[in-house]
This record gives structure tokens, sequence and C-alpha cells, in this order.
């Protein structure tokens, strides 16, 4: 256990550590930089659902 939370990173604050974040948190951090980031000049994929 100790290990898997150094190898994660091991220098998350107390507070990150009780919650662990799922993979749900980090595939919508990757569509969140995917829609901010244009593709190849593409307009950013999320910009018609932004509201």
């Amino acid at each position: 256990e100790q290990r898997a939370r150094a190898a994660r990173g091991g220098s998350e604050p107390p507070a990150a550590r009780r919650s662990e974040p799922s993979a749900d948190d980090a595939l919508e951090a990757l569509r969140t930089l995917a829609n901010v980031v244009p593709d190849e000049g593409e307009p950013p994929r999320g910009a018609g659902m932004a509201g």
C-alpha cells in the first residue's frame, strides 16, 4: 500500500490521500485538457457544449 502510494506521487497533500482520485477523475481531467487544447488546428472539441 505505501509503495503504491509512493509510486503514484507520494507528494500529494493529506487531503488528496484520504480520498484517492478515481479513474473517473483522471478521465475527466483528460477530457478537460482535450477540450482546452486544440487538435492539430481543429477547434476545441468542447467548444459547442461549453454553453
